[in-house]
């Protein structure tokens, strides 16, 4: 697993800072921290519901010239805001984003149109990198069916054996970019079709000043997504949560609420209108959320 480590540099002119000031990362990776300054502790800390939670990633602070003794390894898709506990300007962002593999093989009846076949349909999450593993032995050119050319999310075709990421290289996109289903088709040979369900996670993280009525919060708060699009959540705290939309039923949503360690997707989250969702906890009425369709 990849490993990642922010420097942390003094600035004679201000607050220290994190270099890089964000981090990409992937779910699984290996995240630490090197303190660079000659003379300051530094302790970075998640931003949870507005608090900074100073045990949320390290135990403690980070002596001047060393490094951290723990390590981030995060386990959700998503954008992570924290700054230093000691010394609250110093801020920094850790975007995190799982990677998605979609296999080519070859087609059991193959035509000049389609000799190879695409594996789906594939789900994934807003944000997510998306490699196609072509296990054929003709080349393969990932497309978006509408809206798109050749040269979309690959600048040139995947030969046999090859794996690559769509977006990767200069003037290219990704298709997990925003919420929806995605079709696309091959390049080279346009009877090959594929389907990528892209996804928004919402994340329940335990609330660093829990109450009774709200042990845990949604990350991010508010979050985007487009019509008819599918939510997930995933449960990162030791309470079950059940979201639901404010005003209406605890199971307009969720059937049961999310266990501990659990993710579960709703399509019900999400109408066909445009507009702002307001929702909360069922078992829990003051963790709050908002839903952004455009």
């Amino acid at each position: 697993m990849p490993r990642w480590s922010i420097k942390i540099n003094a600035n004679p002119q201000g607050p220290a800072t994190f270099s890089p000031q964000t981090q990409q990362a992937y779910k699984g990776d290996l995240i630490s921290w090197a303190n660079n300054d000659n003379a300051n502790s530094h302790w970075p800390a998640p931003i949870q519901n507005g608090v900074t939670n100073p045990t949320g990633w390290l135990s403690e602070a980070i002596p001047p010239n060393a490094s951290s003794k723990q390590s981030l390894t995060p386990s959700t898709n998503g954008t992570f805001n924290y700054r230093c506990y000691l010394h609250p300007n110093e801020a920094g962002v850790i975007q995190v984003a799982s990677l998605v593999t979609i296999n080519i093989s070859a087609n059991p009846t193959p035509t000049p149109d389609a000799p190879g076949a695409f594996a789906s349909p594939t789900s994934a999450q807003v944000g997510d990198i998306v490699f196609w593993a072509n296990n054929d032995s003709n080349e393969h050119q990932p497309m978006p069916a509408v809206g798109g050319g050749a040269t979309t999310w690959f600048s040139a075709p995947i030969g046999p054996g090859q794996t690559a990421a769509a977006g990767q290289t200069q003037g290219t996109k990704t298709p997990t970019s925003a919420t929806g289903t995605v079709n696309y088709v091959c390049a080279i040979h346009p009877n090959e079709k594929g389907v990528i369900q892209v996804a928004v996670s919402i994340n329940t993280n335990t609330n660093p000043t829990p109450t009774q009525n709200a042990p845990a919060s949604f990350f991010p708060s508010t979050a985007q997504t487009s019509v008819n699009a599918t939510l997930s959540w995933t449960n990162n705290d030791s309470n079950q949560h059940q979201p639901m939309p404010v005003g209406g039923s605890a199971t307009d949503w969720f059937a049961a609420p999310i266990a501990a360690g659990q993710t579960k997707s709703s399509s019900k989250a999400i109408s066909s209108a445009k507009g702002t969702v307001n929702y909360v906890c069922a078992l829990h009425p003051g963790e709050t959320g908002v839903i952004n369709v455009s």
